[in-house]
């Protein structure tokens, strides 16, 4: 069980410092990879046009990219202040149930995208 004190002062840390969850470097961590790459060697030819290929973190890696990539954002200071305090609730509560967490997603539409199909 975590004292009342010591929890405030990390929470309190955290928020001070920012703290933003990085799945990336969280995966190093890991013996495999989640992570796919794609290598296409000439993107105006018309047969790669037929791939959807989405990022996800809406990490700062993917506005430089050429083309852009498009991306999923999942608000990842929220995220990481969501994870932290979840921690710091089993910390205080080893024996309570897990729990399902959902977080909402958005969208960042960049230029790997083709435009929307007009209906």
């Amino acid at each position: 069980m975590v004292n009342k004190n010591t929890r405030a002062r990390v929470e309190e840390e955290l928020r001070r410092q920012g703290y933003v969850y990085n799945r990336a470097a969280a995966n190093l961590r890991q013996p495999t990879s989640s992570s796919i790459a794609l290598i296409l060697n000439d993107v105006a030819n018309p047969f790669f046009a037929e791939f959807a290929l989405t990022g996800f973190d809406d990490i700062a890696e993917a506005a430089p990219g050429m083309p852009s990539l498009t991306t999923l954002t999942t608000a990842p200071r929220e995220r990481g202040q969501q994870a932290a305090q979840l921690l710091l609730q089993r910390l205080q509560q080893p024996q309570a149930d897990s729990r399902k967490t959902i977080a909402s997603v958005q969208l960042m539409v960049r230029e790997n995208s083709c435009p929307p199909i007009a209906a």
